[in-house]
């Protein structure tokens, strides 16, 4: 598992930049958003069958989380939508990362 923790980990470490810092100019990467629920969707299955997450893959999605959390919070009406759908699609993915995934 040790070989797809650092893939999953590298490819997170990768789209992280490349929705941070458009996000700061409350813009949003949809290449870089596609990409990662496509991760997500590889990765969830893998989570399934381990015990424990990998910090790290932890920690980038809830750093990508809260990005987007605060960049909503500081923006206007108009610039915030996009980056709450983003935020609204990932947080269902989120559930199924960090909740009971071996019933689902």
């Amino acid at each position: 598992m040790e070989i797809r923790n650092s893939y999953y980990e590298s490819e997170l470490r990768n789209l992280t930049t490349q929705i941070v810092v458009p996000l700061r100019h409350k813009e949003v990467n949809e290449q870089a958003f596609n990409r990662l629920f496509q991760l997500l969707d590889e990765l969830i299955p893998v989570i399934k069958k381990e015990e424990l997450i990998n910090r790290n893959i932890a920690g980038l999605l809830f750093f990508i989380y809260t990005q987007l959390e605060t960049q909503a919070a500081y923006s206007s009406e108009m610039q915030a939508e996009p980056i709450r759908q983003k935020r609204t699609h990932l947080l269902s993915y989120l559930r199924k990362v960090f909740g009971d995934v071996r019933e689902n």
